[in-house]
């Protein structure tokens, strides 16, 4: 059934038992708890900086550690930026959940740039309205989505598309 805050095409929903699962989320939250950092950027970068040789992120069978985690985000952010990604930017992410796409999260983060998430599985023209409905300024891709993705953003905003191979964290 419909929340009576909002009609069948949607709208906004303000109130609370219109959101079951956001009710329940914050039925064991103590408000009055203090958060320890600014942002979820700002308790990575105390993680990394507390436990640097610990285990981040696990990709079948490679493991990249805090302070690695932590440097390549860096890297790829300064290469975000040489490509002109700025703050406030959107840039597509066209990636399956690899590592790549949790490092070009941080990265964006890093740079105040917004991501924009595109799902494999698009269809060109859900893509492509999905790239002329942000005004995304890059996309990073998996290798072997290269060919289809160069073609979709064709008299785009997009600026720039870089690739990553898929398997480049497995051994």
């Amino acid at each position: 059934t419909l929340c009576p805050s909002h009609g069948a095409r949607g709208g906004s929903v303000t109130r609370l038992e219109c959101r079951p699962l956001i009710a329940e989320y914050l039925a064991g939250i103590d408000a009055q708890r203090v958060v320890g950092h600014e942002s979820i950027l700002h308790a990575l970068q105390a993680r990394a900086a507390a436990n640097p040789e610990r285990a981040a992120l696990r990709y079948f069978d490679g493991v990249m550690t805090a302070a690695e985690v932590d440097r390549a985000s860096d890297a790829l952010a300064a290469g975000l930026e040489a490509r002109g990604t700025n703050r406030g930017d959107r840039v597509g992410i066209y990636l399956q959940i690899i590592p790549q796409c949790a490092l070009t999260l941080l990265a964006l983060r890093k740079l105040g740039a917004t991501a924009l998430l595109l799902d494999p599985m698009y269809k060109r023209s859900e893509l492509r309205r999905l790239i002329d409905d942000s005004g995304a300024i890059g996309i990073i891709c998996g290798d072997k989505a290269v060919r289809e993705t160069l073609e979709t953003p064709t008299d785009s905003t997009v600026r720039w598309l870089t690739r990553t191979p898929a398997r480049d964290f497995q051994t």
